[in-house]
């Protein structure tokens, strides 16, 4: 509710759309969220809740506060990172979650290209927020965040690799975050 109000009071101040955008975003993800799938496992190993409740929560504390770096690529870039946030979402649905669990593995959409669509949109949306918004609390804020999700990422392919359909998927979609990059 905090991120929610901080980022609507800046779009009813200064009318940035992409300010926004945030707000509808954590809204989609608050509904999938509260109407997910029950697992068939899910990780009780410390770290992963660790890592995925810092990947998670650290971006939420994010200030629209600081010197624009550069306001309308930033913007170009949130824009991008949102779009690629939004189809992450709707291609999970209902299997979104905060911590390495098998909800079913995901192969349609946007996980038919990579693994980790979601938080290769986090690093693009960060980046853009960070042109629009740069202070030294921010940048620390995703440098952390973006750590813990890509330990999240591999924690996470560690936990379902036991999952004969993930070792399929593995095979047909071998790009983490980045096709033909990483």
């Amino acid at each position: 509710m905090y991120f929610a109000y901080n980022h609507l009071s800046v779009f009813l101040q200064t009318g940035s759309w992409t300010t926004l955008l945030f707000v509808v975003m954590e809204t989609v993800v608050i509904f999938f969220a509260l109407t997910r799938s029950a697992p068939s496992a899910v990780s009780m190993n410390p770290f992963d809740w660790f890592v995925g409740m810092m990947g998670t929560g650290l971006p939420l504390f994010l200030q629209p506060i600081g010197t624009a770096l550069s306001l309308s690529f930033g913007e170009g870039i949130l824009t991008l990172g949102a779009i690629i946030a939004l189809i992450s979402y709707l291609s999970l649905n209902r299997s979104l979650g905060i911590v390495a669990a098998d909800r079913g593995i995901k192969t349609k959409g946007i996980y038919a290209h990579v693994r980790h669509p979601m938080y290769t949109s986090y690093v693009v949306l960060q980046i853009g927020y960070l042109l629009m918004y740069f202070s030294w609390f921010n940048a620390g804020l995703i440098a952390l965040a973006t750590c813990c999700n890509v330990a999240r990422a591999l924690k996470e392919e560690k936990f379902l690799y036991a999952n004969e359909s993930y070792t399929q998927y593995l095979k047909t979609v071998q790009w983490r975050f980045i096709p033909y990059i990483y």
